[in-house]
C-alpha cells in the first residue's frame, strides 16, 4: 500500500509538472497586449522546482495517511461494533467534516480576496485619465544633431498630409511616462513671491500644435495654440493648475512667471485651459500641468489614425526618414498598449484571485460532493428503513441536503470572517472600494450557499431513488 501510494505521487507530481509547463506557456501565449513586461519573465527554474517539489511531498503525503491507516484496520473490532457506530468511523467522518468546512472557509476567503479584486479593476478601468488612447501611435524620438524644430515641423507636416492621419503632435513626456516628468517653480502675477524653500511647482510641458488634437484633450476655456504663438510668451493650463492657483476666476488673461524664485523671470500669459490629464494612471492626481508651445531635442511623437495606428507604423517611420535618413526610431507603441501595460500587475493580481478563488470553489464543491455522496452510500440501510416506514422522498431530500448545508454554512461565517481581517491586507490596492464592501460581501455568500446546495443536492437526489427492500436485502 504504501509503495503504492508512492509511485502515484511521482505519477502525480510528473503529471503536475507537465500539466503546469503547457499551462504557462499557453498563458504566456494568451497574454494580451500591454502585458509585455510580464511575458519577458519566462519560466523561472528555481521556482519550477521548487513547485515540483512540494507537490510531490503533497501528494505523497496524502497517499501516504490512508495508506498508513489501512496498515492498523481490524476486521474482528470493525465486525464486532459496525462501521458506522465504531468510534474510528465517527472519528473519520468528523475529520471529513472539519476539511469540508475548511475547504468551504478557504474558498469563501479567496473569493472574497477575488471579488474585490475584480470590482477594483473595474473601476479602474472605467477611469477617465483626461485624454483618448483608442487609435493613438506613439514614437519616442531625440535628435543628436541638427535643429530640433525644422526637424519635428517637417516630420509633423508630412504626417499631418497623410489621409489616414487625423492629428499629429509631439510632447516633451508623454502621458503614463512612468518617470520624472519635469516642473518649475512659479509665481503669480499681482501676488506675494515665495522664497525658493516655499516655492509653488507646475509641471512643464512642451508641446507642438495640434498635440491636444492629436490625443484628444479637451479644451474646456480660451483656445489652443496658434501658428502665430510661436514667439510669444503665452501658455496653455491644464484645469488642476487653474484651479490650484486661480480658484474662482477665469484665469484666461492672466499672468505666471517660471524660475522667478531663481533670477530671471520669465512671464506667460495664459490662452487657453484644457481638461487635466492624469500622468500617474487612474489612482494618481490630475497633474498641475503647464503647456508651452515650444521643442526640444527628445520629444514623443504623438500621431491619431483613423484606422488601427498599428498599420501607420511603416508610414510614420517613412516619412521620419524622408525628413532625415540616419534619424533613429525609438519606442514605438500604441497609446491603448502603454495604458493597458500601466494596469497590468492590477490586471495580473484580478486574474490570479480569480483562478485560485476559482480552483478553491471547485475544489470546496468536489468535498462537500463527496462527504455527502459517502455518507448517502453508507446511509443506505437507514434510508431504506425510513422509507419503509413511510418517510417521503421530500424529507430524505430534505435531511441529506441539511446535512451538507450545516458544513457549508460553518464554512461560510467561518471563512467571510476571516475574509474581512484578511482582505484588510489588501486596502493598498483596491481602487474605489472598502475592504469589507457589504455588497461584495452578500454576493459571495449568495454564491457559496447556491454552488453548496446544488452540490448537496445531487447525492441527496440520488439517494430518493433508493428501492427500500433492495436496500434492506443488502444489509
Amino acid at each position: 500500500m504504501l509503495l503504492e501510494s508512492s509511485v502515484l505521487a511521482l505519477l502525480g507530481g510528473s503529471g503536475g509538472l507537465v500539466l503546469a509547463f503547457a499551462g504557462t506557456r499557453v498563458f504566456y501565449a494568451g497574454l494580451p497586449a500591454g502585458w509585455q513586461p510580464i511575458a519577458r519573465g519566462g519560466i523561472d527554474a528555481h521556482v519550477l522546482a521548487y513547485a515540483l517539489v512540494t507537490l510531490l511531498l503533497t501528494v505523497f503525503l496524502i497517499g501516504l495517511a490512508p495508506a498508513w491507516s489501512a496498515t492498523g484496520f481490524d476486521l474482528s473490532v470493525s465486525l464486532k461494533e459496525g462501521l458506522r457506530s465504531s468510534p474510528a468511523s465517527m472519528s473519520r467522518r468528523s475529520f471529513r467534516a472539519a476539511l469540508v468546512v475548511g475547504e468551504v472557509a478557504l474558498a469563501a476567503m479567496l473569493l472574497m480576496g477575488a471579488a474585490l479584486a475584480i470590482k477594483s479593476f473595474a473601476r479602474l478601468s472605467a477611469v477617465d485619465l483626461g485624454f483618448e488612447a483608442e487609435n493613438v501611435l506613439t514614437v519616442d524620438l531625440a535628435r543628436s544633431k541638427g535643429g530640433p524644430d525644422a526637424f519635428y515641423k517637417g516630420v509633423l507636416e508630412r504626417l499631418s498630409a497623410l489621409p489616414q492621419v487625423w492629428a499629429a503632435g509631439v510632447i516633451n513626456f508623454k502621458p503614463l511616462y512612468g518617470g520624472p516628468a519635469w516642473g518649475q517653480d512659479i509665481a503669480i502675477e499681482g501676488r506675494p513671491r515665495r522664497p525658493l524653500n516655499d516655492s509653488i511647482y507646475a509641471g512643464h510641458r512642451s508641446v507642438s500644435l495640434g498635440y491636444f488634437r492629436a490625443l484628444g484633450i479637451p479644451l474646456l476655456k480660451g483656445r489652443s495654440f496658434a501658428a502665430a504663438d510661436e514667439d510669444k510668451s503665452v501658455a496653455v493650463v491644464s484645469a488642476a493648475m487653474a484651479q490650484r492657483y486661480w480658484p474662482g476666476e477665469d484665469p484666461v488673461g492672466k499672468r505666471f512667471g517660471v524660475n522667478c524664485s531663481r533670477g530671471g523671470c520669465s512671464w506667460n500669459s495664459i490662452i487657453g485651459v484644457v481638461g487635466d490629464v492624469k500622468e500617474d494612471g487612474a489612482t494618481g492626481e490630475p497633474v498641475t500641468a503647464m503647456y508651452f508651445l515650444e521643442i526640444w531635442p527628445e520629444m514623443t511623437l504623438v500621431v491619431r489614425a483613423n484606422q488601427n495606428p498599428t498599420n501607420l507604423i511603416a508610414d510614420v517611420r517613412s516619412v521620419i526618414h524622408s525628413v532625415d535618413p540616419d534619424q533613429p526610431l525609438g519606442s514605438v507603441r500604441t497609446m491603448q498598449n502603454i495604458v493597458s501595460e500601466f494596469v497590468a500587475p492590477r490586471r495580473l493580481t484580478m486574474l490570479i484571485s480569480g483562478l485560485f478563488a476559482g480552483l478553491a470553489l471547485l475544489l470546496a464543491i468536489i468535498g462537500l460532493y463527496g462527504v455527502i455522496s459517502y455518507s448517502v452510500a453508507q446511509r443506505n440501510h437507514e434510508f431504506g428503513i425510513r422509507m419503509a416506514l413511510g418517510a417521503r422522498n421530500d424529507d430524505i431530500l430534505r435531511m441529506i441536503v441539511a446535512q451538507g448545508f450545516r458544513l457549508a454554512m460553518a464554512g461560510i461565517v467561518v471563512g467571510l470572517a476571516g475574509a474581512v481581517v484578511l482582505t484588510r491586507v489588501l486596502a493598498n490596492i483596491l481602487f474605489g472600494i472598502r475592504p469589507n464592501d457589504p455588497l461584495t460581501l452578500g454576493v459571495v455568500a449568495i454564491t457559496l450557499v447556491g454552488v453548496t446546495l446544488f452540490a448537496c443536492y445531487i447525492p441527496a437526489r440520488r439517494a430518493t431513488k433508493v428501492d427500500p427492500m433492495v436496500a434492506l436485502r443488502h444489509e
